[in-house]
């Protein structure tokens, strides 16, 4: 029997990468169901206002990966949704990655804080025949209703309550964030002065 392999897509702002993304990927990796797993910092986000720049956060992400989860070649960082012009919707890229990768398993994963807007994101209908989603429980949001088209899985991790918005306020505040970001990425903000660091 032929193996099928697995490609897992977690795309975000990442504005910035935090502890909390990273201990997601790790756990996720660490269960061996995936042969691949693609991090994609998005463009243009089509659902939030990005504050750092695309480069800017496509480089921490960089960072942050490298750091934490060193050089193993299942871990890609992957740029197209910033090489891509106008907003970035989930199913170019997975469009794109199932075409690149025509013999892998595509799957996206999402927050529960995420579902109940999935049936509202661009060409849902499309997406849901090429993925199959993995929804992370998040902290706060326990769901039992699911989009009547959804493939899914469910994985309880134990996700760490950490917000990108929230590390934004502390490093205008002047806060100490060490603990929440890669030191790699705390490096970064603050040579480029990003989110009002000082």
């Amino acid at each position: 029997m032929i193996k099928i392999k697995k490609c897992a897509i977690y795309g975000g702002t990442f504005d910035p990468i935090h502890n909390g993304h990273l201990h997601l990927i790790d756990e996720l990796t660490r269960s061996g169901d995936f042969d691949k797993f693609i991090v994609i910092p998005s463009g243009i986000p089509s659902q939030k206002v990005a504050i750092a720049s695309a480069a800017d956060r496509l480089a921490m992400t960089k960072l942050a990966v490298s750091e934490m989860l060193g050089s193993n070649h299942l871990y890609e960082v992957d740029d197209c949704e910033i090489k891509r012009l106008g907003p970035s919707f989930a199913i170019d890229t997975a469009t794109e990655i199932s075409n690149r990768y025509p013999e892998y398993e595509i799957y996206w994963i999402v927050g529960s804080d995420t579902v109940s807007s999935l049936a509202k994101w661009h060409k849902f209908d499309e997406l849901a025949k090429i993925v199959k989603f993995i929804i992370i429980e998040r902290p706060g949001f326990k769901l039992n209703e699911y989009p009547a088209e959804l493939k899914f899985e469910r994985r309880e991790i134990e996700a760490k309550d950490i917000s990108a918005s929230e590390i934004r306020n502390e490093i205008q505040n002047g806060k100490d964030v060490s603990k929440l970001v890669p030191k790699s990425v705390l490096k970064y903000i603050f040579q480029n002065r990003l989110y009002g660091a000082a």
